[in-house]
């Protein structure tokens, strides 16, 4: 009220030099009071923010002293402690955003190192063997640089379904040419309104990868992966199963709880896969809720079974609120 009534003494005496015709040292008395208005209004202004702050920071030390306090009554501190968890899994979660958004920088960054240089060096590579008759290392070019085009060039956060069914099927391409195709690749989606619907991109490729080279790579012979898609009311759930070795009940726990786990970005020795899986994993639940994920089972000398769930998407993402 003090501010009001300073600023409003210093207004009057500003309009008095307007309004009134008085003589210099009447209008010289005016403007000074005005000027040591403005002065004490801001000093004044100052003191009460100040004061805020520190009633604020008080009630801060309170808060947290009350809800670590044995004196008060149950009733009285569940809605402080829920309260206080509430604001820690905030601030928590915006942390663990802000690392890991800074993190995907920085490997974009590494990895977009001229990259038209290395467009231009496949397609030089991919013409020399053509004119050599070389077809099937043209293909592979060919299949190396569109996956490159799709990984770097691609900035969206969220991609069509579709879009990553066409980059997986190239990237199985060269798994094909290195395993002699001893690999069966087979998508079956139930809806195919699900191929509009928005996911992570690169959500597929580390989830094949991790059937070829945990579970195929070590059979003896051929082996299958099935991607299988099912599109309900509000989620989107994709199943990658592979009929290869499968996992040790040991490992399988181990990696169950790492997923179900909050993110220590902290690599575990003692576990011995999964690490794109976790990254993964993390990136659905920053982007979508602690409800979505990875679900992952596995029966040793079986095959492995992993599911992907994620809201159903079928907007643009620059259209989405909230999403993030």
């Amino acid at each position: 009220l003090l501010v009001y009534i300073l600023s409003g003494i210093g207004i009057l005496c500003a309009a008095s030099l307007i309004f009134v015709k008085a003589g210099a040292l009447l209008s010289r008395l005016c403007l000074l009071v005005l000027i040591m208005s403005v002065i004490l209004g801001m000093m004044l202004h100052h003191h009460i923010v100040s004061a805020r702050l520190t009633q604020y920071d008080v009630a801060m030390n309170m808060l947290c002293s009350m809800n670590t306090s044995t004196s008060l009554k149950d009733s009285n501190r569940q809605p402080l402690n829920i309260l206080i968890d509430d604001l820690c899994y905030n601030l928590q979660k915006d942390y663990t955003w802000q690392l890991s958004q800074k993190q995907t920088t920085l490997n974009a960054l590494q990895s977009q190192i001229n990259p038209h240089f290395l467009y231009n060096t496949l397609d030089c590579i991919r013409g020399q063997a053509l004119d050599h008759d070389m077809d099937e290392i043209a293909s592979m070019v060919e299949a190396l640089s569109s996956i490159f085009r799709y990984s770097i060039s691609i900035t969206d956060t969220l991609v069509p379904l579709r879009d990553e069914i066409h980059n997986i099927q190239t990237y199985f391409t060269i798994q094909q040419y290195r395993f002699k195709n001893r690999f069966l690749l087979c998508i079956n989606c139930e809806d195919e309104r699900a191929l509009n619907f928005y996911l992570p991109k690169l959500t597929l490729q580390p989830l094949v990868e991790n059937s070829i080279f945990h579970g195929l790579e070590l059979m003896q012979g051929g082996g299958r992966v099935d991607i299988n898609i099912t599109l309900t009311e509000k989620r989107l759930l994709i199943t990658v199963t592979d009929d290869g070795c499968g996992m040790a009940p040991d490992d399988l726990l181990a990696l169950q709880n790492k997923l179900s786990s909050p993110p220590d970005y902290s690599p575990d020795p003692k576990l011995k896969h999964g690490i794109a899986l976790r990254n993964l994993n993390r990136r659905i639940k920053l982007l979508f809720g602690p409800d979505y994920g990875i679900f992952v089972s596995s029966q040793l000398n079986c095959g492995t079974e992993i599911e992907i769930v994620i809201p159903a998407i079928d907007r643009k993402p620059e259209d989405i609120s909230g999403t993030v």
